[in-house]
């Protein structure tokens, strides 16, 4: 996992898109983030040796599997327990009693909302919201930010194993989520890679292909970009009306140096533009 804070704080000081996100929500990002680094230090000791990881296959995460360990239970709750405060100070109206009173009970209600969001079970994670008292896009928002240093430290563990000429899906080999983003290298020969939503990992995919839906013919593929942008683009497909946000990097660009979980909330103006298209992200 990248220092999403300095890239973040070094984008902004650069100019880089900084119009599209105003200083509130740089503070609101930059203390998810500090929160996202100091979690993933206290994961990082973990042993991830449930039966739910498979080191011989991908995705390495078995999602009907998945059970939170008795040691990974206390470092959890305590995560959780401090993402809640952290947004409890950024947005007073919002009320996560509820909810916390419901992760200090065990690990059951945290397995099925893991298992929920790892498998993008929507109607499962509606009525865990409802249960909660929250809305069902402040629910998914809370579970990524909570599981993401988790799994980027899983990732961090597995991930150097991996072999990618062997998975070419448009789902994370990690933890089988979805990616956000994607980039294309000019370094290597124009590859493109996706980003992993939630883990954070990146995977080399196939160049012509949607990463939504797999969709492979050329005529239902395409790609804008916004007026005066070159770096930045948007890839739809008109076979499930499905997009993700491309940055383009040079032959001179250091491809490990691009923070995507930061590009990602830098660009929401092309999001917004292939949402006026008809559009949707996965």
């Amino acid at each position: 996992m990248l220092n999403h804070s300095e890239y973040l704080d070094k984008a902004l000081q650069l100019a880089t898109r900084a119009e599209h996100l105003s200083e509130d929500s740089a503070g609101f990002f930059r203390s998810v983030y500090t929160y996202q680094s100091e979690r993933l230090e206290a994961y990082t000791a973990l042993a991830f040796d449930g039966g739910w990881v498979r080191r011989d296959e991908m995705p390495i995460v078995d999602v009907e599997a998945f059970s939170i360990a008795t040691g990974e239970y206390p470092p959890l709750r305590e995560g959780m327990e401090a993402l809640l405060s952290r947004l409890s100070g950024l947005h007073k109206g919002m009320k996560f009693d509820r909810l916390l009173e419901l992760f200090s009970g065990g690990t059951d209600p945290m397995n099925r909302a893991a298992r929920a969001l790892l498998a993008r079970d929507f109607d499962a994670m509606s009525a865990q919201s409802q249960a909660c008292g929250l809305g069902v896009e402040e629910y998914i928002f809370v579970l990524v930010n909570w599981l993401k240093p988790f799994f980027a430290a899983l990732a961090e563990k597995f991930g150097a194993d991996i072999r990618q000429d062997e998975w070419m899906e448009s789902r994370c080999p990690v933890c089988g989520f979805y990616p956000d983003m994607a980039k294309i290298v000019g370094a290597k020969d124009g590859r493109r890679f996706l980003h992993c939503a939630l883990c954070e990992y990146e995977w080399h995919f196939k160049r012509i292909a949607c990463p939504v839906c797999d969709n492979e013919d050329t005529e239902k593929l395409g790609y804008f970009a916004v007026e005066g942008e070159t770096a930045y683009r948007v890839d739809f497909c008109d076979e499930c009306k499905g997009y993700i946000k491309t940055i383009q990097l040079g032959k001179f660009q250091e491809p490990e140096n691009c923070d995507l979980t930061v590009e990602n909330i830098l660009t929401t103006d092309l999001d917004s533009a292939a949402m006026k298209k008809g559009y949707a992200r996965p």
